[in-house]
């Protein structure tokens, strides 16, 4: 039985992000055995009354013990925010319209709230 298995409730606090606006903030609980990825994003669409591309983000302690936001793409991203959320909550980062096409790819890094985004 992992870790994940044993959180009856997962506390989590979402702040959503859109250009220049002003941060958006929501709190909401979920059961991490009945929450998916598909399901998390279903949640997020209705409490932020989304209406455009998103992508989400959790945060998370690197190697080095600095706060980190990671993509949140699948259903394993998501076990792995649920497995190190930290007490009391799992933090997530929602960005709107974090891509655009201009036929190049880029490369972003989330620090804390801070994105350091490069052409490859």
């Amino acid at each position: 039985m992992s870790i994940v298995e044993n959180k009856e409730v997962v506390r989590i606090v979402v702040k959503k992000f859109n250009g220049k606006m002003q941060p958006e903030c929501k709190k909401l609980c979920v059961d991490p055995q009945l929450t998916s990825f598909d399901v998390l994003q279903h949640l997020l669409v209705k409490a932020f009354d989304i209406k455009t591309d998103f992508a989400i983000y959790y945060l998370a302690v690197d190697n080095y013990g600095q706060n980190v936001y990671l993509s949140l793409l699948s259903d394993w991203d998501l076990d792995a925010a649920f497995f190190g959320a930290s007490n009391p909550h799992l933090s997530l980062k929602v960005d709107l319209k974090p891509f655009e096409d201009d036929g190049n790819v880029h490369l972003c890094i989330h620090v804390g709230l801070l994105t350091v985004s490069c052409l490859v």
